[in-house]
């Protein structure tokens, strides 16, 4: 027997926020979601950390040049920036489902602090080595991949339900608009100052939003659903907007 859903709305429903009538369509224009508060802020913190993240791998490449000699080995960096992606996609998307996304995102750009400021650091000292490097960008790259699919999962919770498509598009406009500034900043500051201030920038990238997401976690709670019966409770500003009440009942 198949299973029996019985959902019960309290309060505001989500369509009725909306104050439109049934069937209407409503006007979203792409740059709208930028106008709802906690998703504009997220947005800034993608684009910020994506682009110190490009930053940063234009510094380890150049770094590696400089350190040996082995074409392997500057190959090796770009391996150390996305194996983890290709090891931990599957259980890094399960995460993102099991626990906090909030927390899972704050914990990821405090890591990524952590390390590129370690890297930044022994590199301004110059005892950086190359496996040394190769080893704090796998760090880094565990970081990011642990991250992405956290704020992939978070953007419907921050964004009405009309303006997610929008909202999406303006996920991969942030990516693009730091895949065009990320690499050219990055040469710019190597040639300048060399490729440590490089690493302490990605860090100081990632303090950003981490400051910002401790900011936005003290205006939007989100109470995760159990297991079995419970109530699912959405909170902005420590005013309650919704509650739903889910009964799943199996036959």
């Amino acid at each position: 027997m198949p299973a029996e859903l019985d959902t019960k709305v309290l309060g505001k429903s989500p369509d009725s926020s909306l104050g439109m009538a049934d069937g209407q369509t409503p006007e979203v224009s792409a740059w709208s979601p930028l106008g709802e508060p906690i998703f504009r802020a997220l947005w800034i913190v993608s684009v910020t950390s994506n682009i110190g993240s490009l930053m940063q791998n234009v510094g380890a490449a150049w770094l590696m040049t400089t350190l040996s000699a082995s074409p392997l080995m500057v190959s090796l960096v770009q391996t150390a920036t996305n194996l983890p992606v290709f090891l931990l996609a599957l259980p890094a998307g399960a995460l993102a489902d099991v626990f906090d996304r909030r927390r899972i995102l704050l914990l990821t750009q405090l890591w990524m602090l952590a390390v590129a400021a370690i890297l930044g650091i022994i590199t301004l000292l110059e005892v950086t080595t190359p496996w040394a490097l190769l080893g704090l960008t796998f760090l880094l790259g565990i970081g990011a991949a642990v991250n992405a699919p956290a704020w992939q999962a978070i953007v419907p919770e921050v964004v009405p339900r009309p303006k997610l498509f929008a909202a999406v598009a303006l996920d991969s406009v942030g990516f693009n608009l730091a895949r065009g500034i990320g690499p050219a900043l990055g040469g710019l500051v190597v040639a300048a100052a060399g490729p440590g201030v490089v690493f302490l920038l990605n860090a100081l990238s990632f303090l950003a939003a981490h400051c910002i997401g401790q900011a936005i976690e003290k205006k939007l709670k989100v109470f995760h659903f159990l297991r079995g019966q419970e109530d699912y409770k959405y909170r902005l500003g420590g005013k309650e907007e919704k509650i739903y009440r889910i009964k799943a009942v199996k036959g």
